[in-house]
This record gives structure tokens, sequence and C-alpha cells, in this order.
């Protein structure tokens, strides 16, 4: 069953129920896509206007862009689920002799990188759309600007969850230097992410 079809309805019931999934990675990568979405909404609505035809050529190609990311984040949604699978599995092999032990810990690891994965593509991608969601507060309709900006801060809400869902696999990796190198980036990145927000805001706020 793919989660990216179901109704809002129903994605937001299951997200509240004893069911496995959808859980905290799939509704990261969803808020994820619906931010992006609404810049893409903003630049649909600009582009072709008069008053905004200095920066036509610009916003088709934001668009574009916007296009993939949104396609991207909607299938992390059910990434996020298969990428569980092998770490899922692992926890299942038996671990009885010191060879099943061995055996286990091998694919624990394998599998916890595996379901990583996915919440650093969400973390990666929503900060990638920082700068087009920056350049649209710039230029986009002042109609629309007030969803670019609820977009941005939808898009930090799901970058800063991104951390906590990478975290709670790195934290049973032992692979030091990867589990380094992750940590080091996010950090910086979400430290830039949150003065390209700060500066959408007060954008923002000014159009308006």
């Amino acid at each position: 069953m793919s989660l990216k079809t179901l109704s809002i309805e129903q994605f937001t019931l299951d997200l509240g129920s004893n069911k496995s999934m959808p859980g905290g990675g799939a509704a990261t990568a969803l808020v994820g896509s619906m931010a992006v979405a609404l810049g893409n909404m903003s630049a649909k609505f600009t582009v072709g206007k008069k008053k905004y035809a200095e920066y036509d050529d610009e916003i088709r190609s934001l668009i574009e862009k916007l296009d993939s990311l949104t396609e991207v984040l909607l299938d992390l949604i059910d990434r996020d689920v298969e990428a569980f699978g092998p770490l899922s599995m692992a926890y299942k092999l038996p671990s009885e002799s010191d060879e099943e032990k061995k055996i286990k810990h091998e694919k624990m690891q394998d599998g916890l990188k595996i379901a990583a994965s996915v919440p650093i593509k969400v973390f990666e991608v929503c900060y990638e759309s920082f700068d087009i969601l920056l350049r649209l507060s710039e230029i986009s309709s002042k109609l629309l600007v007030s969803d670019v900006g609820v977009g941005a801060n939808f898009l930090f809400a799901a970058l800063s969850s991104s951390v906590i869902n990478v975290e709670v696999n790195l934290s049973g990796i032992d692979d030091e230097d990867y589990v380094l190198e992750i940590r080091e980036m996010m950090k910086k990145n979400i430290s830039k992410s949150k003065v390209k927000l700060d500066k959408i805001n007060e954008i923002v706020f000014r159009r308006l």
C-alpha cells in the first residue's frame, strides 16, 4: 500500500493510530512536500503576470525545480517505510550463539544506515529548497507571499524533524566516521537554513 496515495483524512487517522506506519519519517516527508508545494503555488500564480514579467523566465525555471523536488519528497513518504524493512528483519534474527550475534549485529548496522538514508535525503531536499523559497519571497506576487512564508516555516519544521529521524538511527551505528560526517553536515546546514528562514520571514512580513 502506498502511503502517499492515502487521503489526507486516512493518513492522519493512521498516523494517530496504533499502526506501525505511517510514522514520524513519513510525516516529515509529507510536511516537506507541502512546504515545497506552497512555494510552487506562489510561483505558478506569479508566472505570466505583467507586473512580474521581468522575473518570468526565472520563475519558470524555479517551477521546474519545485515540481521535481515535490515528486522526490512524495516518493520519500513511501521510501521511509521501505527503508525500515532491512532493520526490522535484522531485529528478528536469532542471537543465541556468538556467530548469530555477530551476523545480527552486522545486519543491524547495515539496516540502520539504510533506515537513516531516507531522512538524510529528506533533509538534503529541504535544505536545497530553501534558496528557492528565499528567492520567491522576493519576486513572487505580493498576493502569494504569505504562502511562501508558510512554506518556509513548514520547510524548517521538516528539516529539523529530519535531524531527529536521522539521529534515532545514528545512535546505534558503530561507524564513527560516518556518524560524524552526517552530524556535521546537518549541524552546518540547519544553521544556514535558520538564517535563510529568518530572512524569508523578514521579507514576507515587509511585503504583506
